[in-house]
């Protein structure tokens, strides 16, 4: 299949058409070309085994309100730092699929270190050390969002950044869809789901929330109804952004050590509360 026929439909696309397949047997530097283009970037693309391509996901507004809310919570580690942060929280930067033999991915957030506070990459992307399509180190967190995108087809994304040792936490939310129930507020209950994996955790490798309004497949009331429960507080230690071991003949050497937030980071631990989170998605959604 040319690259001219892989392309969006002239109408359209709603959520309950996802996911859609918009080409067939398509090279993996076609579909490279496709998505650095950015023609359509208010969608998520995936790029299968047997070359064909689906849009499976959309960029509504509940969804981009969730990565800008997680976004200020890393932001929030650099204290009054601005322009010269120890910390960024980008949005959709390109890096080679991890596992997989350069097909080019994005994630909603990658959390990375500034560039002087750790190695640069020796060779030209990917690496080593591992860094994105521009040269830029490699996001030590991952943050992954999905609205319409199945909650496997999510969990699977969420996992595969983990064959990149230098990502050391993935953070995902899957937002399920909207009740035709209220809540006092005249707002659609929701579920919604939280999973945290870390790099070398044992089985099932993540630890997961039931943050929305009512519990996944019940009409039962969750518990995270106020903000600041400790039952639904996230960590993520912020010394991990700046992993970066020292590297012999391209290997990195774990032994022995122990990553360092710079003294400009003003706290230990990145702290996101899923009850602000979840009142996010709410007040953004369209209720009706």
């Amino acid at each position: 299949m040319s690259n001219s026929l892989l392309r969006l439909p002239k109408d359209p696309i709603t959520e309950d058409r996802l996911p859609l397949k918009i080409g067939e047997q398509v090279s993996q530097t076609q579909y490279n070309t496709f998505i650095v283009r950015r023609e359509s970037p208010g969608y998520k693309f995936e790029l299968k085994a047997d070359g064909s391509v689906f849009v499976v996901d959309m960029a509504h507004s509940e969804h981009e309100a969730v990565i800008w809310l997680l976004q200020r919570y890393f932001n929030f580690a650099n204290g009054v730092a601005f322009a010269n942060a120890p910390i960024k929280a980008w949005g959709q930067p390109f890096y080679d699929e991890p596992g997989g033999a350069g097909t080019l991915v994005a994630p909603d957030i990658a959390v990375l270190p500034r560039n002087n506070y750790v190695q640069a990459p020796l060779n030209p992307y990917p690496g080593p050390p591992p860094g994105d399509r521009r040269g830029n180190p490699h996001a030590r967190v991952i943050c992954e969002i999905a609205q319409h995108q199945s909650t496997s087809d999510w969990d699977v994304k969420c996992r595969s950044w983990l064959q990149q040792e230098y990502v050391r936490y993935v953070f995902g939310i899957k937002l399920h869809g909207m009740r035709d129930t209220h809540n006092a507020q005249g707002q659609n209950h929701r579920s919604m789901t939280a999973r945290l994996w870390r790099q070398g955790a044992p089985p099932p490798g993540y630890t997961q929330w039931d943050f929305g309004t009512l519990l996944k497949h019940s009409q039962n009331p969750t518990e995270c109804n106020i903000a600041g429960l400790p039952a639904f507080q996230v960590q993520i230690p912020t010394r991990e952004i700046f992993w970066d071991p020292p590297i012999l003949a391209g290997v990195p050497i774990h032994h022995g050590y122990n990553a360092v937030a710079p003294p400009t980071v003003v706290v230990n631990n990145i702290n996101i509360d899923l009850y602000e989170v979840q009142q996010e998605v709410l007040n953004t959604q369209l209720n009706y």
